[in-house]
């Protein structure tokens, strides 16, 4: 029966053999020895993944005795896999994997295109799936399309500021590379505008709504700057990521390498400037018009670009924002309780329902589809 408890923990079972565990499960000194197999399994998982394992243990040790979750919930993804277990079969019975996980109606995920506007108004639709070229009138190859990543080239002859504007939808990703050689790298929900090509004796200027992460391409002579709605992040050459969405209320600049200045962009004289440092992270309240910075792990807001969802201390109405974005689904939140308590979490490249799942299973948070919409309860 080990041999069914180990397929199962690892998604491998069939449904004749979790039928079968199941049956075993119904004898109470089988669950017992199933308990036992659980947690010795957790705790080898700990020590092979070198996490933290006094702390993470008492958690399971919680989750089992059915102690009270604190208000700050921090809890490892690697617990859900052997707590989930434990809740499934010595809990609730098998909800989680029937009720919860599977319901009457399908959540619907919109699958919409990335657009780019061209600077005559036109509107282009982009296949990630296929490669392109755009010529100019000599026959000059001035954009360049590798499935999920559109370039600029310089080879244009144009002497004036002619703009494109790439859009974003929720759910995907994608990068740009600028005519100076500026890598872009654009998360769901973003909108930048951009020159075709950038003018000697101008600044480089684009303007971002939504996240992205900059590799600025060096040029002493041409100052690049974003423009995030109200803030203005200047740089000469380096490499920061910047989230300014607009049902957002702050501004987030983190710098990963080189020096990066951030000022409104009504302080004309930048009076009220801030530079800041690798490893920084700049907050511009755009109510307030004020700038604060920190001291953080740049890897944290950067691991969307591998499609990873990061929480830590991240409010719940954060979160589902969040959820909203990365998987372009409309969320509709009825528990306003809740929505100012921070969560610790990190998904890799994980389905919507494995997120949702950990939620509900590790903080009893519950949800319905109703309408195609995820519905928190």
């Amino acid at each position: 029966m080990k041999k069914l408890i180990v397929k199962y923990l690892s998604d491998k079972i069939t449904e004749k053999e979790l039928s079968d565990l199941t049956e075993w499960l119904k004898n109470v000194d089988n669950q017992k020895i199933f308990k036992q197999y659980v947690e010795d399994e957790y705790r080898l998982n700990l020590l092979l993944t070198k996490v933290n394992t006094e702390a993470d243990y008492k958690k399971v040790k919680r989750a089992i005795g059915g102690e009270t979750k604190s208000k700050v919930r921090r809890l490892p993804v690697t617990f859900l896999r052997y707590a989930a277990a434990l809740v499934i079969f010595l809990g609730v019975g098998y909800v989680f994997k029937t009720t919860i996980l599977e319901s009457q109606e399908t959540l619907i995920i919109k699958d919409e295109p990335i657009t780019l506007t061209l600077h005559d108004g036109s509107i282009q639709t982009l296949d990630t799936k296929k490669v392109e070229q755009l010529f100019d009138d000599e026959g000059k190859v001035i954009i360049d399309k590798n499935k999920n990543k559109l370039s600029y080239t310089n080879e244009t002859r144009v002497e004036e500021l002619v703009y494109n504007t790439l859009v974003i939808p929720y759910g995907k990703r994608f990068e740009l590379t600028l005519s100076d050689g500026t890598n872009v790298f654009l998360n769901s929900g973003t909108t930048i505008k951009y020159p075709t090509k950038f003018i000697k004796g101008s600044d480089r200027k684009v303007y971002l709504t939504g996240e992205a992460y900059f590799d600025v391409a060096h040029d002493e002579a041409h100052p690049f700057i974003v423009n995030a709605e109200t803030l203005n992040v200047q740089v000469l050459g380096t490499q920061f990521n910047v989230s300014s969405y607009k049902d957002d209320f702050i501004t987030n600049v983190v710098l990963v390498k080189g020096k990066v200045s951030l000022a409104d962009q009504d302080d004309k004289e930048k009076v009220n400037s801030v530079v800041i440092l690798p490893g920084t992270k700049g907050v511009f309240n755009k109510e307030k018009r004020s700038i604060e910075t920190s001291q953080v792990n740049t890897d944290l807001y950067t691991a969307w670009m591998k499609g990873e969802l990061v929480f830590r201390n991240t409010s719940f109405d954060d979160i589902l924002k969040k959820i909203e974005r990365h998987y372009n689904v409309k969320v509709v939140n009825k528990n306003k309780d809740i929505n100012n308590e921070v969560f610790n979490a990190r998904f890799n490249n994980q389905p919507i329902d494995s997120v949702l799942s950990y939620l509900n299973d590790s903080y009893n948070i519950k949800y319905k589809i109703e309408q195609g919409q995820l519905i928190i309860k």
